[in-house]
């Protein structure tokens, strides 16, 4: 009698077990549905127009909309400040080679001008994402390979890698990106 006492306690704690676990695992996918506003917009993904503003606002939709998001973003001028300040769903996970074309991708015709010129704001916000220092020596270098590094029909991710190349080549150079890749 003892033994099917126990058993049948056993099998209560047992299913009782499997009801919490179900029960714990329904509150984690209602949790998940009911985000604060501030998880709904920070680290979304976003579409051709980068991350800013625009990205916030219209998210990762495709067509038209991208126009918008881009517009957004050069009214105001914020696509930038969000990648030096890890704001408006500029912050990458972490400063390496998918954060520089992440980067790439959203400031290309910025950065190939400063890289023209041998300065300016969007080349040293590309320099904070993927922590590069010795910054004076490094707008030479890519200014002196310009021609190498913004080929006409480079993808993101070729460009990217000229950079990269460019930088560990150069020996002045060498280790002033070490999470560059």
């Amino acid at each position: 009698m003892d033994r099917i006492l126990r058993a049948g306690l056993m099998g209560l704690l047992i299913v009782a077990a499997g009801s919490t676990a179900s029960q714990a695992s329904a509150q984690e996918a209602k949790k998940e549905k009911r985000k604060g506003l501030v998880d709904q917009v920070s680290g979304q993904g976003y579409g051709t127009a980068g991350c800013g503003l625009g990205s916030i606002l219209f998210g990762e939709k495709e067509g038209m909309v991208q126009v918008f998001a881009s517009t957004t973003n050069g009214i105001y001028s914020n696509n930038t400040f969000g990648v030096t300040s890890g704001t408006s769903n500029c912050a990458p996970e972490s400063g390496d080679a998918a954060a520089a074309q992440i980067f790439v991708e959203s400031n290309r015709l910025a950065m190939q001008n400063d890289v023209a010129r041998g300065q300016g704001e969007t080349l040293s916000a590309f320099y904070t994402v993927v922590n590069c220092k010795g910054r004076d020596e490094l707008n030479r270098v890519l200014q002196s390979n310009f021609q190498q590094i913004f080929k006409a029909d480079a993808s993101n991710e070729q460009l990217v890698d000229s950079i990269r190349k460019t930088i560990r080549t150069n020996r002045r150079t060498a280790n002033d990106c070490p999470t560059l890749g």
